[in-house]
């Protein structure tokens, strides 16, 4: 996340509220997380190439 903040310029909320379907700040465009590990409560991250492309968008 916090690598995520920095590209994108974003604080941790704002970019959870970006994620959260059917919120008030939802943005569908905004890409979507990967899970880093196996479970349900893993780690996720974001694709530099595709942080770049929301930006670029």
């Amino acid at each position: 996340m916090p690598e995520a903040c920095s590209i994108v310029g974003l604080s941790p909320s704002t970019i959870r509220n970006r994620m959260k379907e059917g919120g008030r700040w939802y943005d569908p465009k905004f890409p979507k997380p990967k899970p880093l590990g196996a479970g349900r409560r893993c780690a996720i991250g974001w694709r530099v190439d595709e942080l770049l492309a929301y930006l670029d968008a």
